[in-house]
């Protein structure tokens, strides 16, 4: 039970919510519709990720 709260809280998403781009590989069948797909970023804690010594955790 503890691994699967662990993955339902990192799913949600943050607030406010962000999104980010990734590029599709030319030879994937999803790239005849699409180049890029948007992806929603996890929550996160806010103590971190304010410099590259300091990465973003969940």
């Amino acid at each position: 039970q503890h691994v699967v709260e662990e993955i339902l809280d990192a799913q949600r998403p943050a607030c406010p919510p962000e999104y980010f781009n990734i590029k599709i590989p030319d030879d994937h069948e999803y790239r005849s519709v699409h180049s890029e797909m948007p992806v929603q970023r996890t929550r996160y804690d806010e103590r971190t990720g304010q410099s590259p010594n300091n990465p973003r955790q969940q």
